[in-house]
Order: C-alpha cells, then sequence, then structure tokens
C-alpha cells in the first residue's frame, strides 16, 4: 500500500453500502426523467401539445417541477438530521412506488393534467429525498474519499437521466393517448429502487432531539443565516443554485432546439433522436463529473471551477452561430456537459466539507432551496422569453452565455480574495 493514501483509496464501489446508495439514487433520478420526459415531449410536439401549450411547455413543466422543492426542501432537511438518512431513503423509496402506481392510471386514462399532479408528486418526494441522498455522503465514506464519491454520484446520476430519457423518449414516440406500457415502466423502476434502498449501510440520526419547525420559511432563513457566519458556505450554496438557474434553462431549450431541426409537423416522429440531444448533455456532465473527482484525487480543488464555467459560456455564445445540423447540436449539447463536472464537483465537495454534521442535512436542505428557487426562475424566463418575446431557443441559450460569463468572473474575484479556499 502506498504511504499517505487511504485504504480504500479506489474501493468505494466495492462497499455494498454505498453500491446499494448508488443504485438507489440512480433509479430514483432514472424514473424522475422517464415521467417528466415523457411529459415535455407529449406536451411540446405530442398528442398533448394543444392542451400542454406546444413550444415553450418544457420551461413551464420544470418551473412546476422546482414548486415541491421550494415548499418542502427544509422540510427534507430536518428530517435527514432527525432522523437515519438510511430509513428516510427506504420510506420515500415507498412513497415513490405509490405515486408510480398512480401515474400507471392516469397515463393510461390518457389524463394529462392529472399525470402533471404526479409529476409534483413525484418532485415532493424527490424534495424530501435530496437533503438525505446528499447528506449521507459523507457518512458513507471517508472525508479524503469526497471528491472521487461525488464524482460516482453525478456520473451516475447523469446515467441515470439519459436511461431516463432515452426510456422516456421510447415510451413517448409510440404513445397515442393510452396504454399500459408507460406506467409499468414507471412502477417497475421504483418497486427496484425500494428493494435497493433497503440495502443501503444503516446510519445514525445526527440530531435526534431536533424539534422539526413545520413554518415554512422560517428554518430557511435560521439556516441562511447559519451559512452566512461561513463566508465560504453561502458563497458555494450561491454558485450551485446559479448551475441549477442555467441548467434548467438548457434543458428546456433541448426539446425546441431539437423540434426546430426537425420542423413542428415532423418532430413527433423523432422524440428519440431529441432525447439524444438530452443525453449527450448528460453524458458528457457524467464524464466531467467523474474526471474531476478523478483529478481532484483526495483533496477539494475551487481552482477548477471558474475554468469550467467559461467553457459553458463560450459554448452557450455559439449557439445562435452554429450550422442548423443535428450533428452540430449533438457535438454542442455534449460539450457543455464536458464542461459542467469541472463546475459543480469542487463545488458539492466543498459544501459537504464546510457544513458541520449536525446540522449538514439542514444545509443541504436550504441550498436545495435555493438551487430549486434558481430553478423556478430559469423555468419561468424561459417561457417568458420563448411565448412572451417570441424567442428561439438558442438565442435564449446565447443570452445565458453572458451570464456564465458574468458568473466566472464572480468566481474569479472570490478565489483572489480567498473565499473559496
Amino acid at each position: 500500500m502506498t504511504k499517505g493514501r487511504p485504504v480504500l483509496r479506489s474501493r468505494l464501489l466495492l462497499r455494498p453500502g454505498f453500491r446499494a446508495f448508488l443504485s438507489t439514487q440512480f433509479l430514483g433520478a432514472a424514473n424522475d426523467n422517464i415521467l417528466k420526459n415523457f411529459l415535455i415531449l407529449q406536451a411540446t410536439s405530442g398528442v398533448w401539445r394543444e392542451v400542454g401549450w406546444g413550444e415553450g411547455a418544457g420551461g413551464f413543466l420544470q418551473f412546476l417541477f422546482t414548486m415541491p422543492f421550494l415548499l418542502f426542501s427544509s422540510f427534507g432537511g430536518q428530517f435527514a438530521d432527525r432522523f437515519s438518512k438510511q430509513r428516510v431513503a427506504v420510506v420515500l423509496k415507498g412513497v415513490e412506488v405509490a405515486v408510480m402506481i398512480l401515474a400507471f392510471v392516469t397515463i393510461w386514462s390518457g389524463c394529462y393534467w392529472l399525470t402533471v399532479g404526479c409529476l409534483l408528486l413525484m418532485a415532493t418526494q424527490s424534495a424530501f429525498f435530496g437533503p438525505a441522498k446528499y447528506g449521507i455522503i459523507p457518512e458513507l465514506v471517508e472525508p479524503g474519499a469526497l471528491s472521487r464519491a461525488n464524482g460516482w454520484v453525478n456520473m451516475t446520476t447523469n446515467i441515470a437521466v439519459i436511461c431516463g430519457l432515452i426510456v422516456g423518449g421510447f415510451l413517448s414516440e409510440g404513445y397515442a393517448g393510452g396504454g399500459p406500457w408507460p406506467g409499468l415502466v414507471l412502477v417497475s423502476v421504483a418497486a427496484v429502487g425500494l428493494a435497493m434502498a433497503r440495502r443501503i449501510t444503516p446510519t445514525p440520526a445526527r440530531d435526534p432531539d431536533l424539534q422539526v419547525q413545520w413554518k415554512l420559511l422560517k428554518p430557511i432563513f435560521k439556516s441562511l443565516r447559519e451559512m452566512a457566519r461561513n463566508q465560504v458556505l453561502i458563497r458555494v450554496a450561491f454558485a450551485w443554485a446559479f448551475f441549477y438557474f442555467l441548467g434548467v434553462m438548457v434543458l428546456s431549450a433541448v426539446p425546441d432546439h431539437g423540434a426546430g431541426l426537425f420542423g413542428a409537423d415532423e418532430a413527433r416522429h423523432h422524440h428519440t433522436e431529441i432525447v439524444l440531444l438530452n443525453a449527450a448533455l448528460m453524458v458528457g456532465i457524467g464524464l466531467s463529473s467523474l474526471v474531476a473527482g478523478a483529478v481532484s484525487g483526495d483533496r477539494i480543488r475551487p481552482g477548477l471551477v471558474a475554468p469550467g464555467i467559461f467553457v459553458v459560456a463560450g459554448i452557450l455564445l455559439a449557439f445562435p452561430w452554429l450550422p442548423r445540423t443535428y450533428g452540430f447540436a449533438m457535438l454542442a449539447f455534449l460539450g457543455l456537459g464536458l464542461a459542467t463536472g469541472f463546475y459543480i464537483i469542487p463545488l458539492q465537495a466543498l459544501l459537504q466539507e464546510r457544513a458541520g454534521k449536525a446540522s449538514r442535512g439542514r444545509i443541504l436542505g436550504t441550498t436545495n432551496f435555493l438551487s430549486f428557487l434558481f430553478m423556478a426562475v430559469g423555468g419561468l424566463a424561459y417561457f417568458a422569453l420563448v411565448k412572451g418575446a417570441g424567442l428561439t431557443a438558442d438565442r435564449v441559450l446565447f443570452l445565458n452565455g453572458f451570464l456564465a460569463v458574468g458568473m466566472g468572473g464572480v468566481l474569479l474575484y472570490w478565489r483572489r480574495r480567498g473565499d473559496l479556499d
């Protein structure tokens, strides 16, 4: 064994409890995206196009998806500290099974708005699961393995998103307003996820005497005040939230950009190809997350963050001038993903390291609240820019390039002041 290296430096995947955790969050992320992408494709260019508002509907559905996170993230953070995070995961995976059984009924009967309601219920489940998901990582691995563990989590999450997108696109392309197959897939994935959650290494409750506060915003403001005492913590939280603002803009633009390549009348027959554009983005994020974790090794490297966002900015600014071909679109979205991991992995590891053990769930829950607040703003902004201002998807991406440049400048300023070390 090499001197100075942790015994399990490269053996994270040999731990059954960590593998079960990866499997659980993988299946949950996949199921979220099967349902969400199925809905977005049907609303933008499928059988629900008229009732779902067509172009720009992706931004509206992304906005709806964020609402439960704004309402319930603080409670999820408190539960993650009050109870065992492993136990929280098991209970919530049971809730997922129940929601997907309901989705089975609504999709088979062809009820768009009731299926949207199932998406909201699934988002609520995810809002409670998020703080436990990110908070349990430091409880399953040693501090020196945090960057690598986050790299694996991000990579598998993005693979899950890819799988969810592809499966959702495949189910959507064959959907004509009814049928059992989409619902059967959703229920099956949820059931396997519940089985995996039971295999996660049991973890103790970190603050079993915590009195859960049921007031909506009071715990959020309390946690924000606590985070504000640590300048690194609050800056990282807002930089993380910006990632989700930018992310929801890009995710909302993909189906519209893809539909524009094929034409409005033909797009419903090309849902699989449109989904593959999103898959290219997620492949890039997954690969870059794994590489960023490996490059970081036993350290956290905030110096990777600013270069990552500047590369993202350059690609976004180039969108209006790219040739209008499917191949160039695929390369552009892949490039965005390949830069993203270098931005988000150091931020995640910094946040987990600086959050105290007893308050880690609440701090991550508050960060989730900020992230989904930014996502809600991003979803509404995209919907307004497309439906109200009449901008095309590539023009919206171009505008976001300037925001990314601004964020890069802020990060360089913080680094120069030592506020990210």
